[in-house]
């Protein structure tokens, strides 16, 4: 089980898995093609996407340096120049491999294996290969949720929060979490407890087995 998938190792899902990798996260990259591989594109770079990384980009891989253009419209010609690199050329298969060999660097695994399709479980999402199942942790759940303690006649004091603010969360960009959990209104015992975010299958067993009337609510 891993704490990110990312599907697909272009420079958007290398960038991503590497940054994930360096906040502590258990990585996976399921990419469909063996690297390097062959893309066609232009390989431009704007100085914004460069200074976007966390490592300088090798000379061997700037192929070209743009500081202007040069526009023919018939007869018409318009031309300007900057003076200054407002992009760099790359060939993306280099490219691509270098920033997929910065993301393995770090600790991201990766698998070359096409995804066929995912499944969100009720804790957990399913992404699904011809050969395999990989799974990510998104909830974490013990004891009694809402519905189950009203079936069995329980009156639940629910109390619960988002903490995607909280420091364990935002370092690692975790937009979406938070906390459920149930207590007894008469014995104030906790008899149920939900989270949401990273870390959340660990944390979870802080609550054991979570059955009502053992934990009290602090």
């Amino acid at each position: 089980m891993y704490d990110i998938i990312v599907v697909g190792a272009g420079p958007a899902g290398s960038s991503a898995a590497r940054v994930a990798a360096k906040a502590g996260l258990d990585v996976l990259i399921l990419e469909k093609e063996t690297f390097p591989r062959y893309k066609p594109c232009g390989g431009a770079l704007s100085e914004r996407a460069i200074s976007l990384l966390d490592f300088p980009l090798p000379e061997n891989l700037c192929e070209r340096t743009i500081t202007g253009a040069r526009v023919h419209y018939g007869d018409i010609v318009l031309e300007r120049n900057k003076g200054y690199r407002l992009s760099t050329l790359v060939t993306r298969s280099r490219f691509d491999q270098f920033l997929l060999q910065k993301a393995q660097e770090i600790g991201a695994e990766r698998v070359v294996q096409k995804v066929q399709e995912y499944k969100e479980k009720e804790n957990h999402v399913e992404v699904l290969t011809k050969l395999e199942v990989f799974t990510s942790p998104l909830l974490a759940s013990v004891g009694l949720g809402e519905e189950e303690a009203m079936k069995r006649g329980i009156a639940a004091i629910i109390h619960k929060r988002k903490t995607s603010d909280w420091y364990s969360n935002s370092r690692v960009g975790i937009k979406h979490s938070g906390y459920k959990i149930l207590t007894d209104e008469q014995s104030g015992k906790i008899i149920g407890a939900h989270l949401l975010g990273y870390n959340a299958d660990e944390t979870i067993n802080l609550f054991g087995p979570c059955n009502p009337g053992r934990h009290e609510a602090r």
